[in-house]
């Protein structure tokens, strides 16, 4: 923590000298929510108890040269997480970018994952009206399980004149499993198991079209994900390995007239992981056990004025989706929310949310039928 505030007071002492041309862009932001669930944990562990442990520091440093031709960055971020973070400090992304033209650029680092229409901005509070990305097709977990994706990266912007533009993003690496993560937390608890390996690999096509006036956007993700999963069992010295493929498939759309916005997006998984049953023998938490997860949901946003804005949205998230025929293996969900912009540097968001299903639930689902509220205040600059 001491580290962290030390690169904090430094970077706000660069950020008065920004104004020199030589000086990088700074920018900070800060959120603290408050969450409290009925019946059941989500989200954070303890969260029916309602809980403060839901907090967010990042900073950001980048610079362009070479007439924006190269770009580098990058971006510390510290987390309170329920039960992990308590504000530990890690690396959330650190790249540079080389543009050979509009149509070629290519990235080098731990980039940020560019799957739907809110994986690269999902920590920018003031980029969405909604408190929360979608939990059906954004859990929020994944934030703190892996934040970017270490290796290579190449995209670019077709113009396609009066039909248009069109965006690509093609990412190859190994991607942050961060320890502090409970689903880590858990299964090496599970696997009775300190000595537990995880070997995460991602390709990562993006492909995006928008209209000459950018009223429609429409895009489709394809995640191809490789995951081996190692550990030795103190009691009977066994080493297991698992090696587990999958693909995701996702699509979304994006319709943006004057005040309202209206968002569609979809994914699902073709197949199982090849050992499903076999991880789950071995005491593996759902979570970390793919089931051809499919998930959907659709959002209405209205922009009342500059300062005031609310949305309304319903989901659901599937264990299978060919197989979701009780309450654990299914999560339906609406929610409201409001957006106040104070002044350009604070937000403040009330969000409710009611949900029937206990999937993706923290430990045993209590009730079919349950609530969250959720109040966040933000600071950016």
């Amino acid at each position: 923590m001491k580290y962290f505030c030390l690169l904090f007071l430094t970077l706000l002492s660069l950020h008065s000298l920004q104004a020199e041309e030589h000086w990088p862009e700074i920018h900070i932001s800060l959120q603290q929510t408050f969450i409290k669930s009925e019946k059941n944990d989500f989200v954070i562990p303890d969260s029916s108890e309602g809980s403060f442990e839901f907090a967010e520091v990042d900073i950001n440093a980048s610079k362009y040269f070479l007439d924006d031709r190269i770009y580098i960055g990058a971006q510390v971020v510290s987390l309170d997480f329920g039960q992990e973070g308590n504000f530990k400090t890690r690396l959330d992304w650190a790249y540079g970018r080389y543009s050979v033209n509009e149509k070629l650029n290519i990235s080098a680092g731990k980039v940020r994952p560019s799957s739907g229409l809110h994986s690269r901005d999902r920590h920018i509070d003031a980029s969405r009206v909604p408190l929360l990305p979608n939990q059906a097709y954004y859990p929020e977990y994944i934030r703190s399980f892996g934040s970017g994706i270490t290796g290579i990266q190449l995209g670019g912007y077709f113009d396609l004149s009066r039909y248009g533009g069109l965006t690509y993003d093609i990412i190859y690496g190994s991607m942050d499993i961060s320890e502090e993560n409970y689903a880590v937390t858990n299964l090496r608890q599970q696997l009775s198991s300190p000595t537990s390996m995880f070997d995460v690999n991602s390709l990562v096509i993006d492909l995006r079209w928008s209209s000459p006036n950018s009223t429609y956007l429409l895009g489709s993700t394809l995640s191809h994900v490789r995951g081996d999963i190692s550990y030795a069992n103190p009691l009977i010295d066994d080493p297991k390995a698992f090696d587990n493929t999958t693909n995701v498939l996702g699509y979304y759309c994006k319709y943006q007239k004057r005040k309202h916005t209206l968002t569609i997006e979809y994914s699902f998984a073709p197949q199982k992981w090849a050992s499903s049953e076999q991880l789950r023998s071995f005491g593996f938490p759902d979570y970390l056990v793919n089931e051809a997860r499919e998930s959907a949901y659709i959002q209405h946003e209205y922009q009342w004025n500059e300062t005031w804005a609310h949305y309304m949205s319903y989901s659901i998230a599937r264990k299978d989706k060919d197989d979701y025929h009780s309450q654990e293996k299914q999560r339906k969900g609406f929610a409201l929310g409001i957006r106040h912009d104070v002044n350009d540097f604070w937000i403040i968001k009330l969000e409710q949310h009611f949900f029937r299903g206990t999937y993706e639930v923290i430990g045993d689902g209590n009730d079919n039928s349950w609530s969250m509220f959720l109040a966040r205040t933000s600071f950016s600059w």
